[in-house]
């Protein structure tokens, strides 16, 4: 990741060093979201089934009833909320290690 931002050793505590740990911290949360959401909305979909009127048998069956009643863009409900969600978290997650590991 260094080599990509272009950050050195002598602007490790620089304030645009942190705003590029934050930005790459961020973006990789967003993607890394964006790429879990379907397993999500399954899981979403597992948990608030009940437990005594269970509609789903498993995980694969959940995935095909949400697959049947809202196709592919079924898979991407709450995407935009859960993105916006991880990304700070990622982003103050990133920077910090990345100054800690300077640090050390």
């Amino acid at each position: 990741a260094k080599e990509v931002l272009d950050v050195d050793s002598e602007e490790s505590a620089s304030v645009g060093s942190v705003s590029k740990q934050l930005a790459s911290g961020g973006a990789a949360g967003a993607v890394a979201a964006a790429f879990t959401n379907p397993l999500d909305v399954v899981r979403t979909a597992l948990q608030t089934q009940g437990v005594h009127n269970r509609r789903y048998a498993g995980m694969m069956d959940a995935a095909r009833d949400i697959m049947a009643q809202g196709g592919l863009k079924g898979f991407t409900r709450g995407w935009g909320p859960r993105v916006l969600f991880h990304v700070p978290g990622a982003a103050i997650c990133w920077a910090t290690y990345e100054f800690c590991k300077d640090l050390f």
